[in-house]
């Protein structure tokens, strides 16, 4: 029943809805300059889906920050990358007639590509329009929304995995005693006859710890699941953005 019991409260929290980034067209990238491996100078916004960095540079060129671009940065489609991250085998690239720094972060995982407004280099940094970068400020926001709401996940995360571990154990030892050996049941007689049966529990020692043990598992498991209750159906997120997200806790 314990183990039951346990399994039902925690498993829903471990279910993760990781999507991919969104739907791809057919895109011609023209490489104008080969960089190499350099650094940013400056923080800056990159997106890991080409598509969504089309719309976020086409955005802060028009001079706002569009729906769609918000809800690329709410999945982490998009993310804020911070001065000193590192860029490996960058190029400058155009698609569309766009312009963006292409390369790759994340110890080499993952490729970004960077409006070229807002690519601070260490060695060019032509580019670079602090004006376009004050346009897109409220997805400055959004980006550390995210990554507080991902390092909250991935406590939950956890968290289910350490409880599921002291269930296991938890488990495991009591179902190992012998329920024989676990209670004591005694009849009471009223008035010289039978009377209805009452259970007196007597534990011995040992059982009494293991009861107590599984009332603070459970405590424990009701905490958790109280405070993860926005992870319950997982989160929706790009599945480049935790590699990133990752790369830099």
């Amino acid at each position: 029943m314990v183990k039951h019991k346990f399994v039902a409260y925690l498993g829903a929290v471990l279910v993760a809805a990781i999507s991919p980034a969104s739907a791809q067209e057919q895109l011609r990238v023209y490489i104008l300059d080969r960089i190499g491996t350099t650094s940013l100078d400056r923080d800056g916004y990159g997106c890991f889906d080409p598509l969504a960095a089309l719309r976020l540079d086409s955005d802060v060129v028009d001079g706002f920050v569009g729906n769609d671009t918000r809800d690329n940065f709410g999945v982490g489609s998009c993310a804020e990358l911070l001065s000193g991250t590192s860029v490996d085998g960058a190029q400058r690239i155009t698609i569309k007639n766009q312009t963006f720094l292409r390369g790759a972060v994340a110890g080499g995982n993952v490729t970004v590509y960077m409006p070229n407004w807002s690519a601070a280099l260490a060695n060019a940094t032509d580019g670079y329009n602090e004006t376009h970068m004050n346009t897109a400020n409220p997805v400055q926001q959004i980006a550390a929304d995210l990554r507080v709401r991902v390092a909250a996940y991935q406590q939950c995360l956890r968290e289910s995995e350490e409880l599921e571990q002291r269930i296991v154990d938890y488990n495991e030892r009591a179902e190992a005693i012998d329920p024989k050996r676990a209670v004591t049941g005694s009849r009471l007689v009223r008035g010289g006859g039978a009377s209805p049966v009452f259970q007196i529990i007597l534990p011995d020692e040992e059982f009494r710890e293991l009861f107590a043990e599984a009332q603070n598992l459970q405590a424990d498991i009701d905490a958790h699941n109280q405070r993860c209750a926005e992870f319950q159906d997982g989160i929706t997120l790009d599945q480049d953005y935790l590699a990133f997200f990752e790369s830099t806790q």
